[in-house]
């Protein structure tokens, strides 16, 4: 076993997210909290400060939500990777009608943040862990190389909300461009991991530093991937990627890159970053007979929404 140092001349204001003194001078802090505040800390790990965390919103041990999405973001101040588990509490399953309920999250990191959007799955109470490891490199090595658990949350969820499906099931729990991107010499000009377009067609334009060769996959909850595939058009060079989208139908989609290094193409593509495209966009001409050969199911209805 690892022997921790966290508990070893701990910082007051670090401390207080775990033992709480009755006597406020005791504390240590600049503003004493009464116990009551305490009770309603999340549950922190010691791995939490470790790796660099700190709270931006939502410091309570519930998160509430009476009807559709909630959301809040941790502070990062070094380079980490987030990983997460949803599970019910009575039962202790992390899936729902065969649906990881991870899947029920959207989760990227930007700008010293990362962001946790949770949709409703169903009614009732969960627990949600949160997992993280430190990317900062010291002497020339990356820190903590396994994911370790920093923060539990209760969540409540009073009535789900219908337009609230899983996100389609990509490779990673991460959106948008980050660490692997940036080992790949990879820029892209959509740093933001969600993509909202009322139009049929995205393009997204990637700067490279060296040459780097790029695959995408196209998926969506209930369509052959391998006719999707048929919807991405890459433009390769060795300092540019220019990726057009051609989307069939309004809906959601995730969008998977990856990239090889052409002097190692022996260790093949390896995933770069991967993007959420929310298409408003319901062609007028657009007929069943076109969507069927898209559908893993006959039935249209179930997997796409019609306009009444």
């Amino acid at each position: 076993s690892e022997c921790s140092e966290f508990y070893f001349l701990t910082d007051p204001e670090q401390l207080q997210f775990s033992h709480w003194a009755d006597e406020p001078r005791w504390q240590l802090v600049d503003r004493p909290i009464a116990v009551n505040e305490f009770e309603n800390y999340p549950f922190v790990k010691p791995h939490f400060f470790s790796v660099g965390l700190n709270f931006i919103s939502n410091v309570k041990c519930v998160i509430e939500t009476k009807r559709g999405q909630v959301k809040w973001d941790i502070g990062v101040t070094h380079p980490a990777k987030f990983s997460y588990r949803l599970v019910c509490s009575t039962t202790g399953s992390d899936k729902i009608n065969g649906v990881l309920l991870k899947n029920f999250i959207f989760h990227e990191v930007q700008n010293g943040r990362a962001t946790f959007t949770l949709r409703s799955p169903a009614p009732g109470e969960y627990f949600l862990k949160i997992f993280a490891k430190s990317l900062h490199e010291r002497n020339g090595h990356t820190g903590y190389t396994r994911m370790l658990e920093v923060l539990e949350y209760k969540v409540l969820i009073h009535k789900a909300c219908i337009e609230d499906d899983p996100l389609p099931s990509c490779w990673d729990t991460t959106w948008g461009p980050g660490q692997r991107t940036d080992k790949f010499c990879l820029f892209p000009l959509q740093n933001r991991g969600l993509i909202t377009t009322e139009e049929r067609t995205v393009d997204i334009e990637i700067n490279k530093t060296r040459p780097v060769n790029i695959l995408c996959r196209l998926c969506r909850n209930g369509w052959k991937d391998s006719k999707l595939q048929e919807c991405i058009e890459i433009e390769d060079n060795d300092t540019k990627s220019f990726l057009t989208v051609t989307l069939p139908y309004a809906g959601e989609y995730g969008l998977e890159i990856y990239g090889c290094l052409p002097n190692r193409k022996e260790s093949g593509f390896h995933h770069v970053c991967q993007y959420l495209i929310n298409c408003s966009w319901r062609g007028e001409n657009v007929t069943n007979e076109d969507l069927e050969k898209y559908l893993e199911t006959a039935e249209i209805e179930d997997a796409v929404n019609f306009p009444p």
